[in-house]
């Protein structure tokens, strides 16, 4: 089963990267803060005042809400940074969007928080993350609900992988913990925060990762010869987390569910209608229980239509499949639920 992860290259042209795997054995970094600067306006807890939808960033890097008849209605202007698919994130509580951005004029990537009402920019946070050729390559982007900050992960210059927890308000930057890597860059990709166990997981060379937020210790959850786990969503009543698979010997894409205490990985449905999944963007409907996706039908010609799937994560049953785009026209960069 293969599956597309889109990125941007510095020159702006779309590349594919190979995974390579990472070395776990080196010891971790002690935690260390610093502190950036920070504030494009002052900052307030923004009221959840939103309407529940999907929202997402557009190919113009402009926030979008999914309107009841199905249309894209703008919220923002278009944004200057380069960015990488489904690396953003929603705090439902504060009603922001965040994504990582990199900035062509400071060469560096920023967190960017824009408000899920009107779209405006509520902050443009710098990382301590390196990117090289592409823009996006190992790095994370979840929310920690209890408080305004956000976990965001990446590469510093050596080549480190850093976890850690930023506070937009502030720009603070507490080091979690470091992985090491010898090998050349890897994929970033996706992750969520689990408040029932304490735990961050991630994913990093399609196994998951299990940051430990007491210990800061971690645990591989290895996955990759049966699954690829694309979009981590997390329910919020069963504290299930919802993504697809379809990996080697399942030959059919898969709606698959996390359980976080026992830590099992469990089929719920096929999907065999389609196929390509682009970019690792998934969506979760707490309300329906259903996994928004973009697609093609299997076996479709590389350049044929893509549509917005929404699948049951109770059967994999599709519950609609809505033409999206197609003629060589860049379907939507991310996409959540709130």
């Amino acid at each position: 089963m293969v599956f597309s992860l889109l990125i941007w290259e510095k020159t702006e042209k779309k590349k594919k990267i190979p995974l390579n795997p990472l070395n776990h054995s080196q010891p971790q970094h002690p935690k260390r803060s610093m502190l950036l600067f920070l504030l494009l306006v002052p900052w307030t807890v923004v009221a959840a005042s939103f309407l529940p939808s999907l929202y997402g960033l557009n190919p113009a890097q402009q926030l979008f809400r999914v309107a009841p008849n199905g249309t894209f209605e703008i919220l923002s202007n278009p944004s200057s940074y380069l960015v990488s698919q489904q690396l953003s994130c929603v705090d439902a509580l504060r009603g922001i969007f965040y994504f990582i951005g990199y900035s062509r004029d400071t060469s560096r990537p920023y967190l960017v928080g824009l408000s899920l009402t009107n779209g405006s920019t509520l902050s443009e946070t710098p990382l301590p993350f390196y990117d090289g050729s592409y823009v996006g390559v190992g790095q994370y982007l979840a929310v920690e609900p209890s408080s305004s900050r956000v976990f965001v992960g990446g590469q510093d210059a050596n080549k480190y992988h850093i976890m850690g927890l930023v506070t937009p308000v502030s720009g603070e930057f507490d080091i979690l913990c470091n992985l090491t890597s010898s090998l050349r860059d890897v994929f970033g990709g996706t992750s969520v925060f689990i408040p029932e166990t304490n735990e961050l997981w991630f994913e990093l060379d399609l196994d998951i990762m299990i940051l430990n937020m007491a210990t800061k210790k971690v645990e591989v959850l290895p996955v990759s010869e049966n699954y690829e786990i694309l979009g981590m969503n997390r329910d919020p009543v069963s504290g299930v987390v919802y993504g697809l698979g379809g990996g080697p010997g399942q030959g059919v894409r898969t709606v698959v569910a996390l359980h976080v205490r026992n830590r099992t990985i469990v089929p719920t449905g096929t999907v065999p209608a389609y196929g390509m999944q682009m970019g690792g963007i998934t969506a979760y409907n707490w309300n329906a229980k259903s996994i928004f996706w973009i697609a093609q039908k299997t076996n479709a010609d590389p350049q044929s239509q893509w549509y917005m799937v929404q699948n049951s994560v109770a059967g994999g049953k599709t519950l609609s499949a809505a033409p999206l785009c197609g003629n060589g026209e860049l379907c939507p960069w991310s996409l959540h639920y709130a």
